[in-house]
């Protein structure tokens, strides 16, 4: 029941992404902003590619098939975290210097990443023996970096919410907007909550597909995630004009 719980909720998410990345391709297209197009390759490559290859992988037999797989599924995640930062950055630090370097080393990191899965994955399909603790390593390391960046895009985001939050009132930002920006925040946290229970559970070398434990705080917090993303681009006009308190202000940015 529990299995079923968190996957229900996994294939919830990867189906809410996939959908408000399309929309949000369709905006990058029409605007040609930087914003649009990172936050489109972050939902592609976590939500329509990465999390749905990866469950897939699952099913399949040890082979070079499924090495193959896994390796294209966790480029695809890894892409994704790192569409994360790019957003973020180019959101909310745009004229940050510095903040390049960083992304360049998050990147570097990240391809890394991608070649030691990879080859862990081979090396397990060879001799199950000879992976240890290179795989995990390799999957801490990726859960390390995931937290980060969503941790950053939640603290970025509720920060300039509790501006937005003052100003509403005054007529000077549409509540839809600051609306967006705490459930944003509240998806970076909740995918930081998962990936901490994903780490505690691989520390305490459990398969973290059966522990009732980690299924539970999957399925919860990827529930929110999915109700998080939905209203946030693809919010139901009854939910806009709730937030709004019947009609947007004259003077709200869009």
């Amino acid at each position: 029941m529990l299995a079923m719980f968190s996957f229900a909720a996994l294939v919830a998410f990867c189906g809410v992404g996939t959908l408000v990345g399309w929309k949000v391709l369709r905006l990058a297209r029409q605007t040609g902003g930087k914003a649009e197009l990172w936050i489109c390759v972050c939902l592609f490559g976590i939500c329509a590619t990465g999390y749905p290859i990866l469950m897939i992988t699952e099913a399949l037999p040890s082979g070079s098939a499924r090495v193959a797989a896994i390796a294209l599924g966790v480029g695809a995640l890894d892409v994704g975290v790192l569409a994360i930062f790019l957003f973020t950055g180019c959101v909310f630090r745009p004229d940050s210097r510095w903040l390049r370097g960083a992304v360049a080393i998050v990147a570097a990191a990240l391809l890394v990443h991608w070649v030691g899965m990879t080859w862990s994955a081979w090396s397990y399909m060879r001799d199950p023996s000879a992976v240890g603790l290179a795989g995990l390593f390799w999957t801490l390391s990726s859960t390390a970096i995931s937290s980060i960046g969503f941790a950053w895009t939640a603290a970025e985001s509720l920060r300039y919410w509790t501006r937005l939050r003052l100003r509403v009132p005054l007529g000077l930002a549409d509540p839809l907007v600051a609306n967006r920006m705490l459930l944003w925040g509240g998806v970076g946290l909740s995918s930081v909550v998962i990936n901490s229970f994903n780490a505690l559970g691989i520390l305490r070398g459990i398969n973290v597909l059966q522990d009732p434990l980690t299924m539970i705080a999957t399925g919860v917090f990827g529930s929110l995630n999915a109700i998080g993303l939905w209203l946030a681009f693809l919010p139901p006009e009854g939910y806009a004009r709730r937030v709004r308190g019947g009609s947007a202000p004259g003077g709200a940015t869009r």
